[in-house]
């Protein structure tokens, strides 16, 4: 009953305001009516126009009359009257050129036409009579009075023409206007019938309302797309006809660091590209490369493919997908990119179940997002244990933090022409009570993904900064920022109390950043570099060269030292090209005012190699590995009693 009241009064509203409406334009009508009546009576003026044209016709003659009697009777009175009739016959002219006259030419390219000629001859007249008068001239005079007559007749003629036909036609429209005015009547009249309909159509309303909130029980409000339930009700449709059905792949997928773009540019942004990517699902839908396409919740959708060959071709269907979602999003005016990681399984018509078959497909999914984000993979029995232990890592995460068992080891990185240690880059190393060490590309995926990098990372800088302040030199400390630190609002309060609390100089702190920042909002990236460098903290891009190396990001984003990844150091000893590649980024690093640092330097052949091409500092397994602080001072002091020794 609530929803009968809501809807049938929704609609009565609607009905008035459109009663209200026409109410409304028929007030506008009624003045349109009046400017319409104005404009005729307007037109019918013209007349006067013709009866203006017949005096001038009479002016002219009068001239010729005066003309003949001078001709007669040359004296002085006759000579001044014929000169005054001259001057009216010219000011005639002028007035027919003025005013409603003027109006008319504009509109009327003939009558400006035939009334230029007769401007002419008036003209020609006023000059004859204007100059010594004798028998030849006089009788120029005379000739040129008749033409003149003659050439005023058309004029007249073609002003009166006009005239009628403006009449007829504002009549027309008079007639328009009144017949328009009966049909508004109709109109109010039907939109009372109408009023009144709508309380004969509950039954109709009710079904309506209905119909809506099936709906919405089986769509995804924001995006449009099927939710998770229908989907599942269509999965198992399918799955449970064994004869009529094809096999069938499940593809959920998951978009990659959503959570930064939601942070950096708001909620609101974040809806409209999950109703970017829908709409593109559904674009794919519609081309028929695939089924079903709906939303699961958050930032998860699910795709149907069925196919006789579906082992074969659904792999290229998600290609197709992750491509297509990959494409550029233009979100409130910015150019979002954003990778998805799809989960593949199969299911066999009369053989499978609907809810197993999503259940591998989510396995897949993680395990996907594992191994490497903005790919695909097909479900495989062993998965069920590696996505286990995942989450087990998920949990242990959080409990490493509680029990504190982080650590942060020190590389140093190295003058290659002196070998002297400039700086040491701060690396963190997870001690896990059971597992022992964990590789930092096993946890920092899973640390990003569930948010707790934010607090891991907080730790990991606080102690590099106290770390930095016991070190044997003034050393500078390197700290790596995951995307997700980098784009959340209080990095640079996170940065300023760290310094404040153990009083390490800026200068001395430099952070680590990947290219992966960049595919954020620019505008904010390049707000939060103007305040580090604005706080004489340094920047390093590092990894350069991978991921989304772009040029166009050294030109717009000022960093003071670019990082060489390390998958293209072995190349620099054994291959011209490999070297010739690090000399441009050298080069690119001078003109561009940064330091270069080459990772990953493993022999001395390398060294050498990256001396020559004038690469700044060196780090890697040939100076020393990540270790402790208290090794780091250790082999530190050891060193400085050794060259003391030496000397």
């Amino acid at each position: 009953m609530k929803l009968f009241t809501v809807r049938f009064f929704d609609r009565l509203f609607y009905v008035l305001v459109c009663m209200v409406g026409l109410f409304a334009a028929a007030a506008i009508y009624l003045v349109g009516l009046n400017r319409q009546t104005t404009d005729a009576i307007t037109r019918a003026a013209r007349y006067d126009l013709a009866w203006t044209c017949v005096q001038a016709k009479i002016e002219v003659a009068n001239l010729g009359q005066i003309l003949g009697v001078y001709s007669v009777d040359p004296s002085r009175s006759h000579l001044k009257q014929l000169r005054l009739q001259s001057d009216i016959v010219g000011g005639r002219t002028e007035s027919l050129n003025a005013g409603e006259f003027g109006r008319l030419l504009s509109r009327n390219a003939a009558v400006a036409a035939r009334l230029q000629d007769y401007v002419r001859l008036s003209t020609a007249l006023e000059s004859t009579l204007t100059g010594p008068l004798n028998a030849e001239t006089l009788i120029r005079a005379h000739r040129q009075a008749e033409d003149l007559q003659n050439g005023l007749e058309p004029v007249c003629s073609s002003i009166q023409q006009d005239g009628a036909v403006a009449v007829a036609a504002s009549q027309t429209r008079l007639r328009n206007a009144h017949d328009a005015a009966l049909v508004l009547i109709m109109g109010l009249i039907g939109s009372g019938l109408g009023l009144i309909s709508i309380l004969v159509i509950q039954n109709r309303i009710t079904r309506v309302a209905s119909e809506n909130y099936e709906y919405l029980a089986n769509h995804d409000i924001l995006t449009g797309l099927p939710n998770r339930s229908m989907f599942l009700a269509a999965l198992e449709h399918t799955l449970a006809d064994p004869a009529g059905s094809r096999p069938v792949a499940v593809l959920t997928l998951d978009l990659d660091r959503f959570k930064i773009i939601n942070d950096t540019l708001g909620h609101a942004a974040g809806d409209q590209l999950l109703k970017s990517v829908a709409h593109r699902l559904d674009e794919l839908r519609q081309a028929g490369s695939i089924g079903l396409a709906a939303r699961l919740g958050g930032d998860e959708f699910v795709a149907l493919v069925g196919s006789a060959d579906i082992e074969r071709t659904a792999p290229g269907t998600a290609q197709t997908i992750i491509e297509r979602i990959r494409a550029p999003h233009r979100i409130d005016g910015h150019q979002v990119t954003v990778d998805a990681t799809i989960g593949l399984a199969f299911g066999e018509p009369g053989v499978s179940g609907a809810a197993e078959v999503m259940r591998k497909s989510d396995v897949a999914l993680n395990w996907a997002k594992a191994l490497e984000r903005g790919t695909w993979g097909v479900f495989e029995p062993e998965m069920d244990t590696q996505v286990q232990n995942r989450r087990a890592l998920e949990m242990d995460l959080t409990a490493a933090l509680i029990n504190d068992e982080f650590e942060v080891h020190y590389q140093p990185f190295v003058d290659l022409q002196s070998g002297e240690i400039r700086g040491v880059e701060a690396l963190l190393r997870w001690r896990h009570p059971s597992r022992g060490m964990i590789p930092p590309d096993v946890f920092i995926p899973i640390a990003e993904e569930t948010g707790l990098i934010v607090q891991i990372g907080r730790r990991a800088l606080l102690q590099a900064c106290r770390d930095a302040l016991v070190m044997p030199k003034p050393w500078k400390v390197a700290v790596n920022l995951s995307a997700v630190q980098f784009l959340r609002d209080e990095l640079m309060h996170t940065i300023d109390e760290v310094l404040d609390a153990t009083g390490l100089e800026p200068r001395r702190l430099e952070l680590e950043i990947t290219e992966s920042i960049m595919l954020g909002d620019e505008r904010k990236v390049q707000e939060v570099l103007k305040q580090l460098r604005a706080l004489g903290v340094h920047i390093a891009l590092d990894d350069f060269g991978t991921g989304y190396s772009s040029l166009s990001y050294l030109r717009r984003f000022e960093f003071n030292k670019l990082k060489i990844d390390q998958a293209f150091i072995p190349a620099v000893a054994t291959d011209d090209a490999g070297l010739e590649f690090v000399k441009a980024i050298v080069e690119l690093g001078r003109v561009l005012g940064m330091s270069i640092t080459a990772e990953g330097i493993e022999t001395a052949a390398q060294q050498q190699a990256l001396t020559s091409a004038g690469c700044t500092f060196g780090q890697g397994y040939l100076f020393a590995k990540p270790m402790p602080l208290a090794e780091l001072i250790d082999q530190s002091n050891r060193k400085s009693v050794a060259q003391e020794l030496a000397a």
